[in-house]
């Protein structure tokens, strides 16, 4: 396979950025996969999984010469904007100019039509695979979109 992203980085990693991590690394599409996690108990266990190829509690460090920084969040819709994550991340990634996707387990569509219009690409898990896997296997749901995301 071909590498399209010399480093991507994903901000939080629990059970949606774990699987985003481990789909970015099996795919072959990325040379390095670097992960940003604000509770630094879980740096250890996630240096320990080998979940990502550097981790850092340093948001701004993180994202730096990034390609692509990925974050996701259960329910996306306008609080995200302001004082959550994503919103966080957009901006984090517009200062570093590099992309950002989104994967969430339900995008409202206002929240879709931000998105867009900020040029952010985005995943809704309930649309892609139906509520059952999105919410059942959410993982499985994860690799799938990020393997497809990353390939387009």
């Amino acid at each position: 396979m071909t590498i399209i992203y010399d480093k991507i980085c994903i901000i939080g990693i629990g059970l949606i950025g774990a699987s985003i991590a481990l789909a970015a690394r099996q795919s072959g599409l990325v040379r390095h996969v670097s992960g940003c996690e604000v509770n630094p108990d879980m740096v250890a266990e996630i240096e320990r999984l080998g979940l990502v190829d550097s981790i850092t509690t340093d948001a701004v460090a993180a994202v730096q010469d990034a390609d692509l920084v990925v974050t996701g969040e259960g329910r996306v819709d306008a609080t995200s904007f302001g004082g959550k994550v994503v919103g966080a991340v957009i901006e984090l990634a517009a200062a570093a100019e590099c992309d950002v996707l989104v994967i969430g387990g339900r995008i409202d569509d206002d929240a879709r039509h931000r998105l867009d219009a900020l040029g952010v690409a985005w995943v809704d898990l309930v649309d892609a695979h139906g509520e059952t896997t999105a919410m059942t296997a959410t993982s499985d749901a994860v690799t799938a979109s990020i393997s497809d995301a990353l390939s387009r």
